[in-house]
């Protein structure tokens, strides 16, 4: 399972995402299937284990732009690149 701990503008400056609903999705967790499957040029597809306050949250998906890159920053943590934002996730049990 990953946490996604940041969002963030994909630009220059690499902002925190503010807007919408972006701020609800900090502290959700992921399958592992979300890093397993995402493939640069498809549209990336979170599938949601649990929520930001750790309940269950099973059978709740978001479907983003086209990968733009996926990154394996060290052993437990992934970005992953859409067109507008880029998604931090890190690995948690």
């Amino acid at each position: 399972m990953y946490k996604i701990t940041g969002i963030y503008n994909r630009d220059k400056l690499r902002t925190p995402r503010t807007d919408g609903r972006y701020p609800l999705r900090i502290g959700r967790c992921v399958s592992d299937k979300t890093i397993l499957f995402a493939t640069v040029g498809s549209p990336l597809v979170l599938q949601y284990e649990l929520d930001e306050c750790g309940n269950d949250y099973h059978g709740y998906y978001l479907r983003c732009s086209r990968l733009y890159r996926k990154s394996q920053i060290d052993a437990f943590t992934y970005e992953l690149e859409t067109k507008n934002t880029i998604y931090v996730l890190r690995k948690v049990d």
